[in-house]
């Protein structure tokens, strides 16, 4: 994971999550997230995911932390589905601390990022300052169960990730998809 993660990573991998956890893996189409931070948030990016096939997905993103951040970091997703005219909430997750997910996995090692995010100014807590970008990373669904009939799980689906410390919001990334 990676700082990107903090907010971007955190939210496509939560986000990831769900989607698995409600059906096969079949994104309708390309989706790109927006940047929905206020102009004082230290960290504002976006990420972006396509199909490459009925059990396969593509995500990648880009963001920028302009300050150095600390634990505890915050984070929140909804999720909401269109029924009819109306937005429904499908599911809410809070992490009171991202960093218990960015611990390194060896000791010995300060910055132990997977060989994808090799390139990142850093892959645990403190996040540091500096330009954070994932490149294209295909996930496989293959093994994903369908939990609910195919109709009433597609649709379209809005969700919003946001990352705070303090009662002080950190950054905010919303993206709208369909299944």
């Amino acid at each position: 994971m990676n700082s990107s993660c903090a907010t971007l990573c955190v939210a496509a991998a939560t986000l990831l999550f769900f989607v698995v956890e409600m059906s096969a893996v079949n994104i309708d189409g390309y989706a790109s997230s927006s940047d929905c931070s206020s102009s004082t948030d230290p960290v504002r990016g976006r990420f972006s995911m396509y199909p490459t096939g009925p059990n396969s997905l593509v995500a990648y993103g880009e963001a920028t932390v302009d300050e150095e951040l600390t634990s505890p970091l915050k984070a929140t997703l909804k999720v909401q589905k269109k029924v009819l005219w109306w937005w429904v909430t499908a599911k809410s997750l809070s992490y009171d601390d991202v960093c218990q997910f960015l611990q390194p996995t060896n000791a010995t090692q300060s910055n132990s990022c997977p060989p994808t995010l090799q390139n990142l100014p850093s892959c645990n807590c403190p996040l540091q300052q500096g330009t954070y970008s994932v490149q294209e990373t295909t996930f496989d669904t293959s093994s994903i169960e369908i939990s609910g009939p195919s109709w009433l799980v597609s649709g379209s689906y809005y969700a919003k990730a946001v990352l705070s410390t303090g009662g002080r919001q950190l950054a905010c990334n919303e993206i709208y998809f369909g299944l």
